[in-house]
């Protein structure tokens, strides 16, 4: 092979890498899509935290109505039952005071 041969075959391959040299992406393409990308996914985490913040409250909110509605009938249990040891008390032996 010659120097001419070497040549040409040079610019064979410059010309056939040409188009791929075109489509590639530069450094600053690739950090400009990166920081385009950075600031799409910080508004959806962004978006994505406020709703889950919003779901768990909205739990929250729920389980302290639903711990309140228990304690509401525990209540209203524990009144009754205090009725009737009081009733049953003063029906079976009203001479003995009762000791706490």
């Amino acid at each position: 092979m010659t120097t001419e041969d070497l040549e040409q075959i040079g610019k064979l391959l410059d010309a056939s890498l040409e188009p791929i040299k075109k489509n590639m992406a530069t450094k600053s393409d690739l950090e400009a899509n990166n920081r385009v990308l950075g600031t799409i996914f910080k508004i959806e985490l962004a978006s994505t935290r406020q709703e889950i913040i919003s779901v768990v409250k909205a739990g929250f909110q729920e389980t302290a109505k639903q711990i309140k509605r228990i304690e509401q009938k525990h209540d209203k249990k524990l009144g009754d039952h205090e009725e009737r040891i009081e009733r049953l008390e003063q029906d079976t032996s009203p001479a003995i005071p009762h000791k706490n």
